[in-house]
C-alpha cells in the first residue's frame, strides 16, 4: 500500500470556493437532463481524469483528499492509497504525469520486487510521485498495512429455475 503525506514545503493545493460546485448526495440526486446545448454540472468531490496516449490527467472541484487517494489507488497506482495528511476541507486540483515513467523516489517499490528501488525518472514525463510532489505537494511512501481482500469460498451453477 502507499501512504499520502504532505511533502516539507507544505501543500500546493487550493481550497475549493464556496458555490464552485454541486454538491451530490444519493439521497437527492440533481436531476441529470438538461437543455440543450447546456453545460453539464461540475459536481463536488467527482475528479475526472483525462486520457490524451501515454500522458494523464486528474481534475477536480471539491474533493477531498480521501477522494483524492481512493482516484490515485484507482487510476494508476492499483495499490490502496492511504490518506495520512491530516488535510481537512475540499480543494480543486489538477495534477499532470506521464504513464509508465520510472519513479525517481527510493521509497516508491517496483511492482516486481516491493524492496527493490526504482529506476531514475525518465526525461519523457513525470511520474506520478514527482507529479504529486511537485504539483501538489503531497508525497506517495511505500507502507505495509491491512488492505481488504474478496476471498470466495464457494461457487456453484446457477439452478434451472
Amino acid at each position: 500500500m502507499y501512504e499520502l503525506t504532505v511533502v516539507k514545503g507544505g501543500v500546493k493545493l487550493q481550497p475549493s470556493k464556496d458555490g464552485s460546485c454541486v454538491p451530490y448526495s444519493v439521497d437527492s440526486p440533481p436531476p441529470l437532463a438538461s437543455a440543450p446545448g447546456a453545460t453539464h454540472p461540475t459536481f463536488c468531490g467527482f475528479p475526472k481524469s483525462g486520457i490524451d496516449g501515454l500522458n494523464r490527467t486528474l481534475d477536480g472541484v471539491g474533493v477531498t483528499i480521501a477522494e483524492l487517494a481512493t482516484n490515485l489507488s484507482r487510476l494508476e497506482l492499483h495499490r490502496a492509497v492511504v490518506d495520512k495528511t491530516e488535510l481537512t476541507g475540499k480543494f480543486d486540483l489538477h495534477l499532470s504525469w506521464t504513464t509508465g515513467v520510472p519513479t525517481s523516489l527510493t521509497n516508491a517499490p517496483s511492482a516486481d520486487d516491493p524492496n527493490a528501488a526504482p529506476p531514475p525518472a525518465s526525461p519523457a514525463g513525470l511520474s506520478i510521485f514527482t507529479a504529486l510532489r511537485e504539483q501538489l505537494g503531497l508525497k506517495l511512501g511505500s507502507a505495509k498495512g491491512p488492505v481488504e481482500v474478496l476471498v470466495i469460498e464457494h461457487i456453484e451453477k446457477p439452478s434451472a429455475n
